[in-house]
């Protein structure tokens, strides 16, 4: 079953794939965890504290850049992802992640 998905900027992509989706869903939830439990310790964001919350937004964002783009709507949908992170500041990617996603686009 295809779903539309509309990105934080207001661009929609009309038929994502669910499992695209649901990556992208468990990935904002990730992202959203981390971000509280850098709240609860006051803004510090160190290894040793939230560890299972750090682990878990770098598995969910593994796993969504890794998602083998099977069309140009994954791709697009993918990268409009992506980009909402750029722009918030806060991707938290890394050249090896870059090279992730890049592979998954072939």
């Amino acid at each position: 079953m295809d779903i539309k998905l509309v990105v934080s900027d207001g661009e929609r992509i009309e038929r994502v794939g669910r499992i695209l989706l649901v990556l992208i869903a468990k990935h904002r939830r990730a992202r959203r965890a981390l971000e509280e439990s850098v709240k609860e310790r006051g803004g510090e964001r160190s290894r040793s504290s939230g560890t299972a919350a750090i682990e878990a937004e770098r598995e969910a964002r593994h796993a969504l850049l890794a998602f083998r783009a099977t069309s140009m709507i994954d791709v697009s949908a993918k990268a409009a992802y992506v980009r909402t992170l750029l722009v918030d500041g806060a991707s938290g990617l890394d050249e090896k992640d870059w090279e992730t996603l890049l592979q998954s686009f072939s």
